[in-house]
């Protein structure tokens, strides 16, 4: 078999793949153009290694040792007749490899480089993945790749939603915490004294109207929430989340609104909009 043993060689490997996997859960289209290109590479190069490939890399191999023996160290200077099916077989080898795995190696490549990198760890790794496949040299490339490179890190630099999504997130655990406990401090003591028998269902009233203020602090930062973009897909997903547990969506024009926002942020992040 021919699995290669260069022990720096698969580990320059193994470091990275495991840096392309890691760019991974951030955003859905780049996470499908990260699968198709791992999945292209990993066949283009277990083909070479002990796929039909490498078998019959090692056959001609063996046949080629056989014939040296038999004809000594100048045995490449025998008639075409005996020689030339060697090199027929090998073009014939290359060729197959080039169209069958090499070249969707080369595609997945493209269309990971043209694809916006989600995260700044994605972004290095383009870079990364730019010079390993030596993209810059591949003809009819449907773009620059120092444009896409240099985008990428605009658009990750100028943090357009990532500070304002960190702060409306603040505010609302904020907001959440102190509505949590002046509800622990008064409403849940005056309900506890109600039940006692100590304590009449005014001041049970009194209470619960004290801490509505504090509610709608709470759901005027979720309402924040709704209306910021999300700046990747799992902000979306605690999007979500903080509406559905603490703003019941009753077919209200607020809640239709929200909706829509949360909508138009997983089709712009998926690439959708």
């Amino acid at each position: 078999m021919s699995i290669n043993s260069d022990i720096p060689t698969r580990a320059e490997h193994l470091a990275f793949t495991s840096a392309a996997i890691a760019t991974m859960g951030a955003c859905p289209v780049w996470d499908a153009a990260m699968t198709k290109y791992l999945a292209a590479m990993t066949l283009c190069q277990a083909e070479v290694q002990y796929g039909a490939t490498g078998k019959a890399e090692d056959a001609d191999s063996l046949e080629r040792l056989s014939i040296k023996e038999q004809h000594g160290k100048k045995w490449t200077a025998l008639p075409d007749e005996i020689t030339a099916p060697f090199q027929e077989a090998e073009d014939a080898r290359s060729e197959a490899w080039t169209a069958n795995f090499a070249q969707p190696q080369w595609d997945a490549a493209t269309a990971l480089v043209g694809t916006p990198a989600p995260t700044l760890a994605a972004a290095v790794f383009k870079d990364a993945l730019i010079q390993r496949e030596e993209t810059p040299q591949w003809p009819n490339l449907p773009f620059d790749c120092m444009e896409v490179l240099a985008a990428d890190f605009a658009r990750l630099t100028s943090d357009q939603t990532g500070a304002a999504w960190a702060a409306v997130c603040q505010a609302e655990q904020a907001a959440r915490d102190e509505a949590a406990r002046f509800y622990d401090e008064h409403v849940k003591p005056a309900n506890k004294a109600h039940d006692e028998g100590t304590a009449s269902f005014a001041d049970v009233k009194a209470q619960e109207e004290a801490v509505a203020p504090y509610y709608n602090a709470h759901l005027a930062t979720i309402k924040a929430m709704m209306n910021t973009p999300a700046p990747t897909v799992s902000a979306v997903a605690h999007k979500l989340r903080v509406g559905l547990r603490d703003w019941f969506f009753e077919g209200s024009g607020e809640a239709c609104t929200a909706l829509e926002q949360i909508a138009s942020d997983l089709a712009r992040l998926t690439g959708e909009a």
